[in-house]
């Protein structure tokens, strides 16, 4: 699945958020480099939750193959699982994010908000962060 560029800057936020740590086996990335990924419990191609936050962690390149989308099954709680599959089935969601082709404005919003989360960096803010979600 070809990603978008709406997809690259959600997974910068990611990856940020987790302070380039990946979340299964702990190993810490340098900033920009390869290795960690934007792992997903439900996969890209549903687009109602494809850019939500509560619906990726990072995940280092092995961890991700080894469990993919595993992670979800064991961290998620089941309100947060019910959200997740009422947002992931929500066709009239789907079909706006279709219909609208609105990545462009996505991008936007996660490189707007990767820019935040780079200057709480530059601000000393360690740790996770957290990011709003486009929708």
């Amino acid at each position: 699945m070809k990603r978008t560029p709406a997809d690259i800057a959600f997974s910068k936020c990611i990856r940020e958020a987790s302070d380039w740590q990946c979340v299964t086996c702990g190993k810490q990335h340098v900033q920009g480099s390869g290795g960690l990924e934007c792992s997903h419990g439900y996969s890209r191609g549903n687009w109602g939750i494809r850019f939500k936050a509560m619906n990726a962690r990072a995940q280092c390149t092995a961890c991700h193959f080894r469990v993919a989308g595993a992670w979800m099954l064991q961290e998620l709680t089941d309100f947060e699982r019910d959200v997740l599959e009422e947002w992931r089935v929500d066709l009239p969601m789907a079909k706006v994010y279709r219909a609208t082709k609105g990545k462009g404005e996505i991008a936007k919003h996660y490189r707007d908000e990767h820019a935040r989360l780079l200057q709480q960096r530059a601000e000393g803010q360690m740790g996770e962060l957290s990011f709003d979600d486009w929708f």
